[in-house]
């Protein structure tokens, strides 16, 4: 019974905002139904559910990505720099590789280049972070402000500082079809990420080896692991993930623009966060993070229901939702590690 009693604490702890943000749901689904009507539109009806889950996908794989760099004890905030770039080097290589009327044979060549120059980006990107934390001794914090800033500008500067739009047709279809008519391709794709880096953070020496790192750095570097190549290799998987993330993004919105989605960074932090991941390190889940995403995003999708906020407001209310849950995990750390002391 007492490890019953720990279990649900511990649970109640790490998804108290998840189920307070439920209830919130579901008072709003009340209230902007017929009988209460203070705001248009049906948070759960089926375009609403299709735009919600299609607008989810992207923003929670450069979330994962930015979890596994947290976990190890540092920070990626050039996920939305790398995004940009990738998508804009992808707009601008399907626009020459696929002109109008190529044949199916020149579409999928075309696209597989794209793909392949997609993840040597993200690979590049990932590998100059890491050096530059590693190898520099750089804080993560302004080493990846820096190359975000940096990634931002080669998207400008490649692309003249205009908008890229009008994607080849058989990309936008790949990119926006839907399964079972409100499951988009996206999604299926970041459910598939999803799994995937489920089993490297639980099924294999990677997984353990950030987990170590995180952890105690130091107690890691002494037992003999290469901590220097493990961050490396979560900057690299961080970055891929963010290319990802940024051809996602183009398929969605059928343009690419430099600069384009600069609160995403916020919100992936805050996702993380409220996921349960450790902003030390050491501590963190996948399943945690998905559940933060699906909850941001409705909350996200809540507030542009209502016309008085706007793109300038919504970031103010991520960043006082992003200080509100630190206050509250902290509080909750403080209070555990209290417990045990009196315990022991």
């Amino acid at each position: 019974m007492e490890a019953i009693r720990k279990l649900v604490r511990g649970n109640i702890r790490q998804y108290g905002m998840i189920i307070a943000l439920v209830f919130i749901i579901v008072l709003f689904q009340i209230i902007t139904g017929p009988t209460f009507k203070f705001v248009d539109g049906i948070l759960l009806q089926p375009m609403n559910v299709t735009n919600l889950i299609m607008q989810t996908g992207f923003i929670h794989i450069m979330a994962i990505g930015m979890m596994l760099v947290i976990v190890t004890g540092g920070i990626d905030l050039s996920v939305v720099g790398v995004a940009t770039m990738s998508s804009m080097t992808s707009a601008i290589l399907l626009l020459r590789l696929i002109p109008a009327g190529a044949s199916s044979t020149v579409q999928a060549m075309g696209i597989l280049i794209v793909l392949v120059v997609l993840f040597v980006v993200g690979i590049l990107a990932g590998l100059i972070n890491g050096l530059l934390i590693t190898r520099a001794h750089l804080p993560a914090m302004l080493a990846t402000i820096g190359t975000s800033q940096m990634f931002i500008g080669i998207a400008t500067i490649i692309s003249g500082a205009q908008a890229v739009s009008r994607m080849p047709e058989v990309f936008v279809n790949a990119m926006t079809r839907t399964f079972f008519g409100v499951v988009p391709f996206s999604t299926v794709l970041f459910i598939i990420i999803t799994i995937i880096m489920w089993a490297v953070m639980t099924k294999t020496t990677l997984g353990t080896k950030i987990l170590m790192v995180g952890s105690n750095e130091k107690a890691a570097r002494f037992s003999g692991l290469n901590n220097d190549s493990v961050i490396i290799k979560t900057y690299i998987i961080s970055a891929v993930l963010a290319s990802v993330a940024g051809l996602i993004m183009l398929g969605n919105y059928n343009s690419a623009k430099a600069g384009y989605g600069e609160s995403y960074t916020l919100q992936c932090l805050l996702i993380a966060v409220l996921g349960g991941i450790s902003p030390l390190g050491g501590k963190g889940s996948i399943g945690g993070v998905a559940l933060s995403v699906i909850t941001i995003q409705i909350l996200s999708t809540m507030l542009n229901m209502f016309a008085f906020i706007n793109s300038f407001i919504k970031p103010m209310i991520w960043g006082a939702v992003l200080i509100l849950v630190l206050y509250m995990k902290w509080s909750s750390d403080r209070k555990a590690s209290k417990q045990a002391r009196l315990s022991a």
